[in-house]
């Protein structure tokens, strides 16, 4: 099966990247996927590139009315964000970009042990590995050797 197109993305929405300030990890990696220099890189870049993504996997109008609200300023989830991370004022992109990576942490990639998109291994020299990849992988490990 072929590398999925924005696999890195998919791995960094399903935490194998260590994450610092989201919207530079994502530039970090578009640069890289696309052979730029991260100064070339727009949050609307971004945004485009995690669209393109993410659109195949919403399957319902349901779904996109679900996105669209999650965005909205006026949502319940970013008035509770607001109120949690003492006022920060509503910024589009960032709420797009944390709806979109939403959409691709929950991407199903195996059913039954069948392969349903091929992520491949993380490359971290893109970004680091996160602690939860970390921990992930000595579990494994110790399941092996048992």
């Amino acid at each position: 099966m072929k590398l999925e197109r924005w696999r890195h993305l998919y791995l960094y929405a399903k935490y194998h990247y260590e994450r610092t300030d989201i919207v530079d990890d994502l530039k970090t990696i578009i640069a890289k996927e696309c052979l730029l220099d991260k100064s070339g890189v727009s949050s609307a870049g971004v945004v485009s590139v995690l669209a393109d993504a993410a659109w195949k996997h919403i399957n319902t109008e349901r779904e996109f009315k679900e996105l669209m609200e999650r965005i909205s300023p006026d949502s319940m989830e970013m008035r509770c964000r607001r109120l949690l991370q003492d006022g920060t004022p509503y910024d589009y992109y960032t709420a797009t970009i944390n709806a979109l990576l939403g959409v691709l942490s929950m991407v199903k990639v195996y059913s039954n042990d069948e392969m349903l998109i091929n992520l491949g291994e993380p490359d971290f020299t893109i970004l680091p590995e996160s602690e939860s990849s970390k921990d992930f992988h000595r579990r494994e490990a110790a399941k092996e050797e048992s």
